[in-house]
């Protein structure tokens, strides 16, 4: 039997980010910058069928924190203080496993946003920012031993994939110096 987990959630982070702009003539710039995110997400499966004495077993549950990214943007200035950008870069995501299963390696993907970013006269600005992350395929199996005609228990068949895909919208605040 395999089991299906739909994922799909909304939920406010926390993060920081620092970034450089190099100015590039009198309408383009470059930005280079990074960003952590703390904000766990969790997939859990509760095994429903017996599977030998322990059925909880079967029970999994994978947690990805802590979203590192490193960007590039390309900047065009639409005025002297508003802008808008596209954003390209690499991200990576601390992983845990809790039940019957191997332990997963950190998440790795790539990341692309579109943006605007206004500034206000005293260095205050708001940036409003849509963007998407791949991450690399991830899958595990059960770590449970054969089955023992003396202890009756069986072989643990839990095991998942996933090819995990967030979308984000922000808003941030920030200050230029």
């Amino acid at each position: 039997e395999e089991d299906q987990v739909p994922i799909g959630a909304t939920k406010a982070t926390v993060g920081i980010e620092v970034g450089y702009v190099i100015p590039i003539g009198s309408m383009f710039a470059l930005d280079l910058g990074g960003q952590m995110l703390s904000g766990e997400a969790k997939i859990d499966h509760q095994n429903s069928g017996t599977i030998g004495p322990d059925d909880s077993a079967g029970n999994v549950s994978m947690t990805m924190d802590d979203h590192y990214t490193f960007y590039i943007a390309p900047t065009i200035a639409l005025s002297d203080t508003s802008s808008i950008y596209i954003k390209a870069g690499v991200t990576q995501a601390s992983t845990s496993t809790t039940g019957d299963v191997q332990p997963i390696p950190n998440l790795h993907g790539e990341m692309w946003a579109i943006g605007t970013r206004t500034v206000l006269e005293t260095g205050v600005f708001i940036r409003s920012e849509a963007g998407y992350t791949e991450y690399n395929g991830i899958s595990a199996h059960g770590t449970t031993a054969d089955a023992s005609p003396k202890t009756g228990t069986q072989q643990t068949t839990t095991s998942y994939s996933a090819e995990p895909t967030t979308a984000y919208g922000q808003i941030s605040l920030g200050f230029r110096f």
